[in-house]
Formats: structure tokens, sequence, C-alpha cells
């Protein structure tokens, strides 16, 4: 493979198409999930408060910002948790290899 001045791979005509069929499908999934994404975050802010607004493209955290404002309890925070650390102990057991990286 070519390299270029800076030692790294060359980019030839495909590898800029490539690259443009990539953003397009990108552009055209993130349309796609526009209408879950205020959803998701509706729940997000209901159950699991720290996961709101990470579903929004190039949306980045304010540090200090309250988000359980819309909580009514803290009772399926809770349990979505403990939901997850099942979850975590079924699909990756502790007491063998489930991964080789």
């Amino acid at each position: 493979m070519p390299l270029d001045s800076y030692g790294y791979p060359a980019i030839d005509q495909s590898d800029d198409e490539k690259v443009t069929r990539i953003i397009q499908g990108f552009g055209e999934k993130r349309t796609r999930r526009s209408n879950f994404d205020i959803q998701w975050q509706e729940s997000a802010l209901l159950g699991w408060p720290e996961y709101a607004n990470t579903f929004f493209w190039g949306a980045r955290p304010v540090p200090g910002a309250k988000k359980t404002q819309q909580q009514i309890d803290s009772s399926v925070s809770i349990a979505s948790h403990r939901f997850a650390a099942i979850l975590n102990g079924l699909w990756t057991p502790s007491s063998s290899v489930w991964t080789r990286y």
C-alpha cells in the first residue's frame, strides 16, 4: 500500500467513495431514529437520568446539570440498575473466560 508524505496510507478514489457512502448512511440512520430519540430522552429522564441527553448526536453533558427534575421517585432508577446488574451477571460469567481481547 502506498504511503503519503506523512507516512499514512494514501487515500485513493475508492476510499473516498467508501467514506462518502458511510457518511451518507450515517445521516440516513440519524434521520430514521430522530423520532425515537425524543422517546428515549423522556424514558431516561424518568428512569435513568444519568443517560439523559446521550441520545442526540453531538450532545455534550453539562457538568452539574440537574437531570432528576422529572423523576417522581427513585424506584424505577433503582430497578433498572438492578436489572442491568442481573443481565451483566448472566451475560458475562465471572467463572470462565468470555472474551479473548
